[in-house]
């Protein structure tokens, strides 16, 4: 997708919840508007142990596309597993 879109003119895209897409894409020239986390359905769990293991994942995500050059936006939904609550 990344040749592709430069190829045919994109200057930006929002890259998938991969870090090396974004820095495939930085490489190529073209601008990453945002990037979405891996994990978000369980960022709002009422179990504790889950919770703090979704947020430890999206931090080393977080860290990772930082690394590659994607530092600006990240795109987050959260999502309640219980619609009651």
């Amino acid at each position: 997708m990344i040749l592709w879109a430069g190829e045919n003119g994109f200057a930006c895209i929002d890259a998938d919840p991969r870090a090396e897409e974004a820095k495939q894409a930085i490489d190529f020239g073209i601008a990453v508007g945002m990037v979405a986390l891996t994990q978000y359905a369980n960022m709002l769990s009422i179990d504790i142990a889950t919770r703090e293991e979704v947020v430890e994942q999206n931090q080393r995500f977080i860290y990772q596309a930082s690394d590659v050059g994607s530092r600006e936006k990240l795109f987050v939904v959260t999502l309640l597993r219980n619609p009651l609550l």
